[in-house]
């Protein structure tokens, strides 16, 4: 079961426990949350269709690579 999947699931039980509820303030907030929690499933959805492609760089010469640089700058003044 999904992220989505799951939050469907709860917004569903929330729909149905605000149906049942005695109190109208309590049947207005689980209406709430169960929106909430269909907001949250639409989310998920989006994240799972969302492909993010990266490629590890190719080894860098330490000479030339910033974060060494900074390193070795920030242990230099730490020395002296």
């Amino acid at each position: 079961m999904t992220a989505g999947e799951r939050y469907r699931a709860k917004a569903f039980e929330l729909f149905a426990r605000a149906d049942v509820e005695s109190s109208p303030f309590l049947s207005v907030e689980f209406d709430d949350l169960a929106a909430a929690y269909l907001r949250l499933a639409e989310q998920a959805a989006q994240n799972d269709a969302l492909i993010v492609k990266f490629e590890l760089p190719s080894k860098v010469d330490s000479g030339s690579n910033a974060a060494a640089k900074l390193y070795s700058r920030l242990s230099d003044s730490r020395i002296h």
